[in-house]
């Protein structure tokens, strides 16, 4: 990915790191042990607090051999948000499978695990879509990450098209409509601005169904 060296050679840190982390180190995998630091600070501290040289403190390690990985925070944002676009991805083929081949259940599947994507990881929610900023065009491997999770739904609207359970035509705009609400309503659950049953998962679950279940009946 852009902004990310090649390099694993290791270099003397400043720090202690624990034996289990130097062992890594050692064997090439520092960059994805930053990932993993700067992920938990992301959600123990938040964005604004994070920093390069605090992952690579937090993590053990010099803050020159955290450069030899990164370029900058931006470039380590990237890698942090390339891993939530794969889980998120692992969400939505779970959900596909669990469906079989009721499409109807599909649809509210695909829906429901985008919302509890959101709010089971939201250290990778607020970054996979804007929030820090990052220009996308900057790293190839996280766009190409990022255009697969619409496309599964821009997909999933057009099986529905063929089986009549969605009106027909326009399928990039539906996509776009059924996108723009679970998003929306991912942010709002997160950000607290929509009274919601956050101790209550089962109650939670019930409040995104309905909000898709009336989703897809605008879409047919």
């Amino acid at each position: 990915m852009a902004g990310t060296s090649g390099k694993q050679t290791a270099a003397k840190s400043t720090a202690r790191p624990s034996k289990t982390r130097q062992r890594d180190y050692h064997v090439g995998n520092l960059d994805q042990l930053l990932v993993e630091e700067g992920t938990r600070l992301l959600r123990k501290e938040g964005l604004h607090e994070l920093s390069l040289r605090k992952v690579a403190r937090s993590a053990g390690v010099s803050h020159t051999a955290a450069y030899r990985h990164y370029d900058d925070k931006n470039a380590l944002l990237a890698a942090i948000a390339l891993n939530g676009f794969r889980r998120l991805h692992g969400y939505q083929d779970a959900a596909i499978r669990e469906s079989g081949s009721d499409l109807n259940l599909r649809f509210l599947n695909l829906g429901w695990v985008y919302v509890q994507f959101a709010l089971e990881n939201p250290e990778y929610a607020r970054i996979m879509y804007g929030g820090a900023g990052l220009d996308f065009a900057d790293y190839r491997e996280l766009a190409t990450a990022s255009r697969r999770s619409y496309r599964e739904l821009l997909m999933s609207v057009r099986l529905f098209q063929r089986h009549n359970l969605i009106a027909g035509g326009r399928a990039k705009q539906k996509t776009l409509a059924a996108w723009s609400i679970v998003h929306g309503l991912s942010m709002l659950l997160l950000d607290g601005q929509f009274p919601a049953p956050t101790d209550d998962a089962a109650a939670m679950e019930k409040l995104v169904k309905d909000v898709i279940v009336n989703l897809y009946f605008g879409l047919r």
